[in-house]
């Protein structure tokens, strides 16, 4: 199993436990901390605020994001005929936003890979309980490498 350290753990179970993993025990277990550690982490990061639905979190700010872009393009357009283009802060503007809906649609972030595998699991679980606990242990190691 890969080592990884304090900070990764404390990141990989806050994952866990947006995720839907909200049992101490199983975090402290699941990235290798005592349950105390587990507690006091979910306790002074106010944890318990932050669980969500991440794909879905993921989804909906993409879509406020091309509403944004949408926005600045139709003010563009409806400008005066011989003006129609953005100036230097919209143009700034649209290529950030840009840029960042590359980043949310392209890349697979950790909470994504996290929330795949929970479903698989949990789907594999009503298939065949041992073999969905052996996979869930690779998974978790799988996961835990791609922090290093």
């Amino acid at each position: 199993m890969a080592k990884i350290g304090i900070n990764q753990k404390r990141e990989l179970a806050e994952m866990h436990y947006r995720a839907g993993v909200t049992m101490a025990k199983a975090l402290a277990a699941k990235v290798g901390v005592t349950e105390k550690t587990m507690g006091k982490w979910i306790k002074d990061g106010h944890w318990e605020k932050l669980r969500m639905n991440i794909p879905l979190v993921k989804q909906e700010q993409v879509q406020l994001m091309l509403a944004e872009l949408q926005a600045i393009n139709l003010t563009v357009a409806t400008k005066p005929e011989g003006s129609r283009y953005a100036d230097t802060k919209t143009a700034d503007i649209r290529r950030k936003l840009v840029a960042d809906l590359r980043d949310l649609e392209g890349e697979t972030s950790v909470s994504d890979k996290i929330s795949v595998a929970m479903s698989f699991t949990k789907w594999l679980g009503k298939i065949d309980v041992a073999k969905a606990q052996e996979v869930g242990a690779l998974l978790d190691v799988f996961i835990k490498e791609g922090l290093r």
